[in-house]
């Protein structure tokens, strides 16, 4: 979390977005920055969490604790501040949420602060996009900052190898592949990742879910899931090794955050960081900034990184294997947005109408395509009309639409179906 608190000092970043599975330090580090900024730079402040109920019984006491615990911010504090806006060295510190429009526009804010955007229903304020009104709070200050974070939810993209450093990071995604607020949000700015490098061949890689293995992963000698919690290992994509979940903590202590464009090599307690064919010695737990300035940090971290010892690299594959193994597609979306900090798209989420309209085929109406040479006409009837669909088939049961429509009239009476007489008696490509 230590890149997200730099950003957040940083006065070229406005935006701050860090995305992650659950138990990664998101909540802690919005109440570290709340803490420093009253602390070291008083100014306005504005929290938002998902539900009054999480306000009230989660964060507010955890804040109200901080202040108690640091005695330069207690000494500060305003004992007769209200439940939702406190007072500290003169400026306000407010807690809103989602669902009230009226917490969120009240105040304006040098920081506004928006925990685990995903989580709301989409327009759950009913003034439109959650992100939008919160970086709007701070349209007074010039030098206002937005922080946004959550676990991510549904979606679909790719992670391919940089055509330069081969390192492989999440790409952007298809437009309308990902419904997650938060990866979208993460996709407008740096992109950077969370990179550890390999205790054999030293080579900074991005763990993610695809890189877990236990035994007989993928094919019918799979272990079981209790196994794989013992066995599972982190393979590394330059050397292979299997690396043990007991040097993790090892890795992180060496980790940096890398944007696509750049590449990393640890030397003597510090990275070297490499952009644009340019060197740049940074310390570790750092980042460098792109090389197109963007003004939006953001950062992904997997949950293979987790500082939570219960959260191994076997716990994780117990979950995930279960959840395989149930072909249940909401426990898999829960396991990968909550134990890898990674979008999911559930099977069977209709595609877009693109995908779908550019499959079409080539012929016309009217037309029999090569190859269907048995021809059926199915008729629904009804009171005042006849609808029909005519299809040409083949061998495997294969069908392509010919013709289909309507003829209308009473269906007690004959004229109706005289029509389709001359319908069925027309001949359509020589059949």
């Amino acid at each position: 979390m230590i890149p997200v608190c730099i950003a957040f000092a940083d006065p070229r970043y406005n935006k701050i977005t860090f995305v992650m599975g659950t138990q990664m330090g998101k909540s802690a580090t919005m109440q570290n920055v709340i803490g420093w900024k009253l602390d070291d730079e008083p100014a306005p402040i504005i929290y938002v969490g998902p539900t009054e109920s999480n306000i009230n019984n989660v964060v507010e006491p955890k804040i109200v604790e901080m202040f108690q615990e640091a005695k330069s911010l207690w000494i500060k504090f305003d004992k007769k501040s209200s439940k939702h806006k406190k007072r500290i060295a003169g400026v306000s510190l407010r807690f809103a949420w989602a669902g009230s429009a009226t917490e969120l526009a009240s105040d304006s804010a040098v920081i506004t602060l928006v925990d685990e955007l995903d989580r709301p229903d989409e327009n759950a304020t009913g003034e439109g996009d959650l992100a939008e009104i919160a970086e709007a709070r701070g349209d007074a200050y010039t030098d206002s900052k937005l922080g946004l974070t959550s676990t991510p939810t549904h979606g679909k993209v790719t992670a391919t190898p940089h055509p330069e450093t081969g390192l492989i990071h999440w790409g952007v995604s298809d437009k309308g592949k990902v419904s997650s607020p938060i990866w979208l949000q993460w996709e407008k700015g740096t992109r950077h990742e969370w990179s550890v490098p390999c205790p054999d061949c030293d080579e900074y890689f991005i763990p993610r879910s695809e890189l877990l293995w236990w035994p007989g992963i993928g094919t019918d000698d799979e272990c079981t899931p209790a196994q794989a919690a013992k066995e599972a290992k982190l393979i590394c994509p330059h050397c292979g090794t299997q690396i043990a979940d007991s040097k993790r903590k090892g890795m992180n202590e060496k980790g940096v955050a890398i944007a696509p464009g750049q590449s990393a090599v640890g030397v003597n307690g510090h990275v070297i960081i490499t952009q644009n064919g340019q060197d740049h010695i940074v310390p570790y737990h750092s980042l460098l900034g792109t090389a197109d300035e963007n003004n939006h940090f953001s950062l992904w971290v997997s949950g293979l990184c987790s500082f939570s010892a219960k959260k191994s690299y076997g716990f994780l594959a117990r979950k995930l294997l279960e959840a395989l193994k149930s072909g249940n597609p909401n426990s898999l979306l829960t396991v990968y947005n909550t134990g890898f900090g990674e979008i999911y798209a559930i099977a069977g989420e209709a595609p877009e109408w693109e995908e779908v309209y550019a499959l079409r085929s080539t012929y016309s109406s009217g037309q029999v395509p090569a190859g269907f040479d048995h021809l059926i006409c199915t008729v629904d009837v009804q009171k005042n009309r006849l609808y029909y669909v005519l299809r040409a088939w083949r061998p495997g049961m294969s069908s392509r639409l010919v013709e289909w429509g309507e003829v209308w009239g009473d269906t007690d009476k004959p004229e109706v179906w005289n029509e389709l007489a001359e319908f069925l008696d027309q001949e359509w490509d020589g059949h």
